[in-house]
């Protein structure tokens, strides 16, 4: 393996893109290992996962890509608790994710 992962055609219909001049655009969906694939078009890779261990190991229906007021790379799932759980990159630019926060 190349560490690409493979994207399904029956997945493509729950794929999230969020868009920034800066970054690229930000694609996310359920992952294989059931947690968040990730990757920044164009040039990221491999995608990456985002673990949703805490939030239970599992989410309801697609994830949610886009860039907040500060430019950060933002994920967000609804949780099997039915809460909104956002993910965050630090700072634009920084290499991960940081820990989901749950509202509600």
């Amino acid at each position: 393996m190349d560490g690409r992962w493979q994207i399904h055609a029956e997945r493509l219909s729950r794929l999230a893109a969020g868009l920034t001049p800066g970054a690229g655009t930000l694609v996310a969906c359920r992952s294989d290992l059931g947690g968040v694939a990730h990757r920044f078009l164009p040039g990221d890779r491999p995608w990456r996962e985002l673990s949703v261990a805490v939030l239970g190991g599992t989410f309801t229906g697609a994830p949610a890509a886009a860039f907040d007021a500060l430019g950060r790379a933002t994920i967000a799932v609804v949780g099997a608790d039915g809460r909104l759980a956002v993910a965050r990159r630090a700072a634009p630019g920084s290499a991960e994710f940081g820990p989901w926060t749950v509202t509600g």
